[in-house]
């Protein structure tokens, strides 16, 4: 059964765009990675890139799901960065931002799970950073997210599992924690000493035999897992805590602060392919407060969608996942 959801959840913006603009902050980090040598150091700056765009997804309204075939094209700090739904179920993106001296990739399916007051999601696949000058990459997976208080109660976000950043050609890796002191069943009356939204975790070396192990999965399967194992590591080598909210410090120095790094600004551009999400009709009338043609707009586009899918479905059955 489907079911069109009202259309007062919703911002006017689409999740495209919500995306491309979580990449707003990352040239105050990226673009100095990108003009080192030293491996430690840019690794460091790559994580605190990934984990200072957090902030920027905390919103209270839903984004718009991108039709099959929607796109975003922008620029943040004068770079392109490209968009595109190439799936519609299940929801699969894929992206390309072309910063100065480094580059972000990346296909991600969107799974998840709701119930009455609570939904639950995380990404399928990994990011690729690449940094032009030394030529490293960087492979990202990201944590899971819980989030509570959708019809009652308090309203909150959660990362609920781990962050893993992983270089294969300078054999580093990082592991971070976020919520480390959870409630589970074995530690349930137990009193924290850490907030829901810190975060711990480490950077490690990792032995040759892994690296050329994960790369040879890399090179067969995009979403290949990159994680290590206690018996994969050869040597801690930093530190890393936080607050998802505002701060990161890696070996007690302070990476990212709220206050200090304002993320650049994501300017559309000017004459887009005609499937820019900017020219959704329904994300214009919502803008505009014309509420009952944003959700007959809406609707329909999602009718359309529908339809199209049965007529491939029809036409080629192996078509059906798109």
């Amino acid at each position: 059964m489907n079911i069109s959801l009202p259309i007062g959840i919703f911002e006017h913006r689409s999740e495209l765009y919500r995306n491309a603009n979580l990449h707003s902050v990352t040239p105050h980090f990226l673009e100095p990675a990108a003009n080192l040598t030293d491996p430690l150091e840019q690794i460091k700056l790559v994580i605190t890139a990934v984990i200072a765009r957090i902030p920027l997804n905390m919103e209270q309204k839903k984004p718009f799901n991108p039709i099959l075939g929607e796109t975003f094209q922008g620029f943040i700090n004068g770079c392109p960065i490209y968009y595109e739904q190439i799936s519609h179920h299940p929801p699969i993106m894929s992206y390309l931002f072309l910063g100065k001296g480094y580059t972000i990739s990346g296909t991600l399916e969107l799974i998840g799970s709701a119930s009455l007051n609570q939904m639950r999601g995380c990404f399928l696949g990994l990011e690729k950073i690449t940094l032009a000058k030394t030529g490293n990459e960087y492979y990202i997976k990201f944590p899971k997210v819980n989030l509570e208080g959708l019809m009652y109660g308090k309203r909150l976000g959660h990362h609920v599992s781990n962050l893993t950043v992983f270089d294969p050609k300078n054999r580093l890796y990082a592991k971070i924690k976020f919520d480390p002191e959870k409630a589970t069943f074995m530690n349930v009356f137990h009193k924290r000493k850490l907030l829901h939204d810190a975060f711990i975790g480490e950077i490690f070396e990792l032995r040759p035999e892994f690296c050329e192990d994960r790369m040879a999965e890399l090179r067969r399967k995009h979403d290949a897992s990159i994680k290590a194992k206690k018996p994969d590591v050869v040597k801690v080598l930093s530190s890393v805590t936080g607050n998802v909210l505002d701060r990161v410090f890696i070996d007690e120095k302070e990476y990212f602060n709220i206050e200090k790094f304002r993320p650049y600004r994501l300017v559309e551009a000017k004459n887009p392919l005609p499937s820019d999400c900017t020219y959704r009709l329904d994300g214009l009338l919502l803008l505009q407060e014309d509420f009952d043609n944003a959700q007959q707009a809406k609707d329909d586009m999602e009718n359309l969608q529908r339809k199209d899918k049965k007529l491939r479905i029809a036409a080629n059955p192996d078509s059906s996942h798109h």
